[in-house]
């Protein structure tokens, strides 16, 4: 069996939070990416916001989905 049948009914849902090399690329790739789509157009002080919300979405979005 595969190494998350052995993990039982709530290791499969760890799993999804585990943080591994790809996901530190793709957080940071898509906070890089928000930060530099929004400069211009969002308030300084949000600006961290956009990019956190940035990198959330392009890694739960897109790369875990893949």
């Amino acid at each position: 069996m595969g190494s998350l049948a052995k993990l039982g009914r709530f290791g499969k849902f760890k799993s999804l939070f585990a943080i591994s090399p790809i996901d530190i690329f793709s957080l940071s790739l898509g906070a890089g990416a928000a930060g530099q789509l929004a400069r211009n157009a969002v308030d300084p002080t949000m600006l961290p916001w956009v990019a956190a919300l940035g990198a959330i979405v392009f890694n739960y979005g897109l790369v875990r989905p893949m």
